[in-house]
């Protein structure tokens, strides 16, 4: 049976939602880093993922369910980047995609992106705002 945490002061309350805001920053980020790695390894394999998540999850040191969940969240991610977009194509998209692995930033972050484009994009740049 586990015992239930009662806070004795109001200080030591604040210190614990403290600990634990840090502590889920800090799995927020190792997440982040996590699922840009697979973005590039997916993009890499042209978004053909059948039967890379074990593999991956054996690579990276984490559960199966947890590459599986991320995949599911890159794929959805990609989509509604495709489908939000409509004008711009796949290889619009996976430029895009390409460039935020390159540059460390992940989707869930704000950014943006200017291009030039004639007859095929020139010059794509994304950035931090």
């Amino acid at each position: 049976m586990t015992r239930k945490w009662i806070p004795k002061t109001f200080e030591e309350a604040c210190k614990r939602a403290s600990g634990r805001r840090r502590y889920h920053a800090q799995r927020r980020r190792a997440r982040d880093k996590r699922q840009l790695l697979v973005m590039d390894i997916l993009l890499q394999l042209k978004w053909q993922h059948y039967g890379v998540g074990r593999i991956l999850a054996e690579a990276l040191s984490v559960d199966p369910a947890t590459i599986s969940r991320d995949i599911k969240d890159i794929l959805k991610w990609r989509a509604s980047f495709l489908t939000g977009r409509g004008v711009l194509g796949e290889k619009f998209v996976d430029a895009v995609i390409q460039r935020l692995v390159a540059t460390g930033i992940h989707p869930r972050r704000v950014y943006s992106w200017t291009y030039n484009y004639n007859q095929g994009i020139q010059s794509l740049t994304i950035r931090r705002r």
